[in-house]
């Protein structure tokens, strides 16, 4: 593909408006695990509909001690609002940011279950997505890239059960614990049959991807003017062309050239690349089976560089090293 001279320098002054903006962030507080206690109010921040973010009311549960690993804690709320309350906690969710006196806490990551009738979910502590970045600062450039699992690996964080290591005094939150599971972060594939998802199946679960048909999917025509802030939504796109993959979850922090993500991985790939894009949220589908956000993703603005247990990291500017393939149907 061929671009003309004028197409080059527009996507330059585009790059350096883009530069600009993210050069003028202020990087919130952070507000420490060892100060969130039980019977806390918060405000966070998601998108039902379009591009801005809207607020919900937070209400702090508890702490689970060493529920997803050894020191990875889990801050146990539950939501208020007439929106939330209707949809419950929804795939697209994850990464929501909560804020507490105006610091920073978590990112919204997990649910209880699939029926609950109420919208509890659970904060991964920002203090442990930060050392994601910290992380990809010490890695030197071009280090071995982690391969997909085989087909007998263990199966993704994002796609298990978890079970609470650990937990607060109150033994309601011990139970609640047993059924709380990652978010999900389904992959939406476009362009696809219905019988090719049906036989690769297996091998989907197998890489802990949940795919979804046609509910939204890659728009590069569609431009998203907003600027990209905590509580907005955001897509990691796996494959665009005629045929499209993307994955979609809410921005928790961002700094002048990174942001943070989700609150749990994707795929737990480890250092990764691939495309970082807006996106726009079409609708939040409520269901108590499967609710989810219907999802376009559109102007790319980075990559994805680290996939890891506790939520990815987006580098802004950072075009991803793509594989062209072309496909020959006779």
């Amino acid at each position: 593909m061929k671009t003309t001279a004028a197409l080059v320098a527009l996507s330059c002054l585009a790059f350096v408006s883009l530069c600009s903006a993210q050069s003028k962030r202020v990087k919130p507080q952070i507000m420490p695990l060892a100060d969130v206690h039980r019977g806390q109010h918060g405000v966070a921040y998601t998108v039902f509909e379009g591009t801005k973010p809207e607020p919900m009311d937070v209400e702090v549960l508890g702490v689970l001690r060493n529920f997803s690993g050894p020191k990875s804690d889990v801050i146990l709320v539950r939501l208020h609002g007439t929106k939330p309350e209707f949809t419950g906690v929804v795939a697209g969710m994850s990464g929501s940011p909560l804020y507490i006196d105006g610091k920073l806490v978590g990112a919204l990551a997990f649910r209880i279950g699939q029926f609950s009738k109420e919208p509890i979910a659970g904060i991964t502590p920002i203090e442990e997505m930060l050392e994601i970045n910290e992380l990809d600062r010490s890695m030197p450039a071009g280090s071995a890239k982690r391969t997909l699992p085989s087909s007998n690996a263990i199966e993704p964080a994002a796609t298990r059960t978890s079970v609470g290591g650990g937990f607060a005094d109150d033994s309601t939150l011990a139970n609640l614990a047993q059924a709380m599971t990652p978010i999900e972060s389904p992959l939406v594939f476009n362009g696809f049959s219905e019988d090719t998802l049906r036989v690769f199946s297996k091998e989907f679960k197998q890489a802990g991807i949940m795919p979804v048909m046609g509910v939204g999917g890659y728009d590069p025509n569609t431009h998203t003017p907003d600027p990209i802030e905590p509580g907005s939504s955001v897509s990691a796109v796996m494959v665009r062309g005629d045929m499209s993959i993307a994955s979609t979850c809410t921005v928790t922090y961002i700094d002048d050239t990174h942001l943070l993500a989700c609150g749990h991985p994707l795929m737990q790939f480890g250092r990764v690349e691939i495309p970082m894009t807006k996106s726009e949220v079409v609708a939040t589908l409520p269901s108590p089976l499967n609710a989810f956000k219907i999802v376009n993703a559109t102007d790319e603005i980075g990559s994805f560089v680290q996939d890891r247990h506790t939520g990815i990291l987006g580098k802004f500017g950072a075009p991803a090293e793509m594989i062209p393939v072309t496909l020959s149907v006779h």
